[in-house]
């Protein structure tokens, strides 16, 4: 009998290491699948400018909005990549190396935000393992693997997928805290603390996942003190000080120009707390989060099990739930103002993952048959059916060709070098046609020597073709002119006439509601003064740009794996009469 039941525990620990692997892989395989894709999420254009500001400057960024750990992460293995290849490390050399072909430096820089999630995969089953059982562990990993949203997100180099992988680090080790109170432990929450911090500033809402942890532990002591014995305990005091000097050690200017790093902070607040970027269409941000990017983004199944199971541990409120309640509850509340974009969601997806396994895993123990775990399978494969769906979908949409790449090719067959081009869309969302090298000199001859703006003009200058290039310069939209942080309207296309402008070119994930049209007298001028010579439509129009402000997924659903796609916006080219 006792032969048995160890084969038969053997048997079920490795079925469970396969069903692990196989959820980790598979979780993998999503992730990675077409990184290589161009550089279209506007994003990572302001972090890989940054990294080469940090470059030339001693690791001070031009700005810590976005957390400054992956950064400097992505400045390392470039870095590394630049000393592989026999090329001296320098500020010229990455600049030049990225603009002569991108794609290896994109799928370093991404693969940081892969192997994270990837992570957070396991460290989900982890947590799950220890607050739980090891079935809910599989079953919160096996949810997050197959999530729409965080498989989409960790196709991009920005720092909310690496700052989820440190939140669930804190609360793994959290919970030790409270089990264990070794010091160890008080000192890894501390640092997984500071970097999840370091990486998206919410992270700074597990301090009181530390704070309740300790909390605990001091309570269930049998050699309980006072309260100021409490706050003075030496491992809750090197826990905030290893989390202090972890988040200055990887974002050091937020020390060395403190004025600077706080007025950055000021106004990434006031942004955050006033501005919604993501049309709610009538419902509170709140209800926008559920009803959009949760809903579509996890499958209506999960997300209502998701919530069902929080439900679920407030009721029960043990230990383990209190801890793993704090910190989600805490981020949800804050997301009811300002920026909704989905991308602030993505730390609460490891949590709700695990509510939804433990709600259904203990639901499925009330059952004593034999079949149990095959129908527990079968309805977690349904529940999470939608999402995959949607990931194949979306892994495939960005491998495919883009009417931004169209346009530039275009230009290129149809349009003199030296030709005047001004498009709407700011950065990535414009077609990035190449710069002419004399318009290049040009703009060198008026830049300070010695500057970074040098350095990096002359990168531009050594990847410019000596013929064939344009005079090419982006604008937010067409009709306004942005200088010195204010915007100011331009009422008519003559603005661009007087100029010279030869051709204009309108993108259409510009206009993001009907209140971003171009003002009538605007149209009629630039439809008077300019004619369209050409139009770059998708095969799939999508509403909103998918990459970095809002999925439209009735256009997803139109996804057909295997065949022909055009991705990209509608793009308009007008030419001077």
């Amino acid at each position: 009998m006792m032969v048995l039941e160890k084969f038969s525990g053997s048997w079920r620990a490795k079925r469970d290491a396969v069903l692990l692997a196989g959820i980790l892989v598979f979780g993998f395989l999503f992730r990675v699948y077409g990184i290589a894709f161009p550089l279209y999420h506007w994003d990572e254009k302001i972090a890989f400018d940054n990294v080469m500001y940090a470059s030339a400057h001693h690791l001070a960024l031009l700005i810590y909005e976005h957390g400054s750990f992956l950064q400097y992460l992505i400045l390392l293995l470039w870095d590394i990549r630049l000393l592989l290849s026999g090329v001296a490390p320098n500020t010229r050399n990455l600049i030049s190396l990225f603009y002569s072909n991108m794609t290896p430096f994109l799928v370093l820089a991404r693969l940081i935000s892969v192997f994270a999630s990837t992570g957070t995969l396991y460290f989900t089953y982890l947590l799950g393992k220890q607050a739980y059982s090891k079935k809910v562990g599989l079953f919160a990993s096996f949810f997050l693997a197959f999530n729409f949203l965080h498989s989409a997100h960790s196709h991009y180099a920005r720092g909310h997928i690496l700052s989820t992988f440190f939140a669930v680090l804190a609360l793994y080790f959290s919970l030790y805290i409270f089990y264990e109170g070794d010091r160890k432990y008080y000192l890894l929450t501390g640092m997984s603390i500071a970097l999840s911090t370091a990486s998206q500033y919410s992270g700074i809402l597990l301090l009181a996942v530390l704070l309740a942890a300790h909390f605990l532990r001091w309570r269930h002591s049998p050699a309980r003190k006072s309260v100021s014995a409490f706050f003075l305990d030496r491992s809750f005091l090197l826990a905030l000080n290893v989390a202090a000097l972890t988040f200055f050690l990887v974002t050091p200017y937020a020390l060395l120009d403190f004025t600077y790093f706080s007025g950055e902070m000021k106004w990434f607040l006031t942004q955050t707390l006033t501005d919604v970027h993501v049309a709610t269409q009538g419902q509170s941000i709140l209800s926008f989060y559920l009803t959009e990017h949760l809903k579509n983004g996890a499958g209506i199944g999960i997300e209502v099990l998701a919530f069902l199971g929080i439900g679920y541990a407030f009721f029960k409120h043990r230990y383990a739930d209190i801890l793993l309640l704090i910190f989600p509850s805490l981020l949800f509340l804050s997301l009811s103002k300002g920026e909704n974009f989905a991308r602030y969601a993505l730390p609460l997806l490891p949590f709700f993952m695990l509510f939804a396994a433990r709600l259904l895993v203990e639901l499925s123990e009330k059952f004593s048959v034999p079949w149990r775990d095959g129908v527990l399978l079968l309805i977690s494969l349904w529940l999470v059916f939608p999402s995959l769906q949607n990931i194949m979908r979306f892994d495939y949409w960005i491998t495919q060709p883009d009417t931004r790449a169209e346009t530039v090719t275009w230009f290129e067959e149809n349009v003199p070098g030296g030709t005047t081009v001004v498009s709407e869309g700011m950065d990535v969302l414009a077609p990035n046609l190449p710069l002419d090298s004399a318009f290049l000199d040009e703009i060198l001859a008026r830049t300070q020597t010695n500057s970074f703006s040098q350095t990096y003009l002359l990168a531009l200058r050594e990847n410019a073709p000596e013929t064939g290039g344009y005079r090419f310069k982006r604008v937010f939209v067409l009709n306004e002119e942005h200088q010195g942080g204010k915007i100011y309207p331009i009422k008519s296309a003559e603005y661009y006439q007087e100029q010279g402008i030869e051709y204009l070119i309108t993108v259409s994930w510009m206009r993001r509601s009907p209140e971003d049209a171009f003002p009538a007298d605007f149209k009629a001028s630039l439809d008077e003064l300019y004619q369209v010579v050409k139009v770059f439509e998708p095969t799939i129009p999508f509403r909103w740009d998918p990459y970095a402000w809002r999925i439209d997924y009735d256009a997803l659903s139109h996804v057909r794996l295997g065949e022909s796609l055009i991705g990209g916006p509608r793009i308009t080219i007008y030419r001077l009469r």
